[in-house]
């Protein structure tokens, strides 16, 4: 695991300062959160205005257009150019690649009209009485070893080989509450 020399020297004052327990526990400071300008909201909106039919006088939506209509609608604080080209770089799209002159097919829209009630939720405050849920699932190989590794010896590392034996699959379940923390 790489470490910075800040974060060694924090880890060694916390440990020095509070001790174990608070070293390895996990801190969250909810006030140290910047507030992000994109939210759920916003860009279900933009997406929403991408997708749909370019204002008059206009072939396609561009950026300046997307920007004026997110700032028109009030769904958050005043965006930039800018931050709207990240939002889509993040979604790994770009106006380019999507088929902005058309309408979506239907099950598009679905997609998107179901996307922007989720966003919204996350979008919401953290509330303790009503707690947010997120849960995700990956599948996972259970792999042994078909034959017995070689203990480490001073100067090396253990020695595994690269066959193995299949033990079966199983599913990892992680559910978090993301607005806690």
């Amino acid at each position: 695991m790489d470490a910075t020399a800040a974060t060694v020297a924090r880890v060694a004052k916390d440990y020095a300062t509070n001790g174990l327990d608070y070293t390895v526990s996990y801190h969250y400071n909810p006030a140290s959160r910047r507030r992000a300008k994109v939210n759920g909201e916003l860009e279900a909106y933009v997406i929403q205005l991408a997708c749909g039919k370019a204002p008059e006088g206009y072939v396609d939506w561009t950026l300046e257009l997307l920007t004026r209509g997110a700032n028109k609608k009030g769904v958050a604080e005043p965006v930039s150019k800018e931050t709207i080209c990240v939002m889509f770089k993040k979604m790994d799209s770009n106006l380019g690649k999507m088929s902005i002159g058309a309408s979506p097919p239907k099950e598009n829209a679905a997609f998107v009209a179901c996307m922007e009630n989720i966003l919204h939720i996350y979008s919401l405050p953290s509330a303790p009485e009503v707690p947010v849920i997120c849960m995700d699932e990956r599948p996972y190989q259970l792999i042994g070893e078909a034959r017995e590794p070689l203990a480490a010896r001073p100067g090396d590392i253990k020695k595994l080989d690269a066959e193995y034996k299949r033990c079966g699959t199983c599913s990892i379940f992680v559910s978090t509450e993301a607005l806690a923390g």
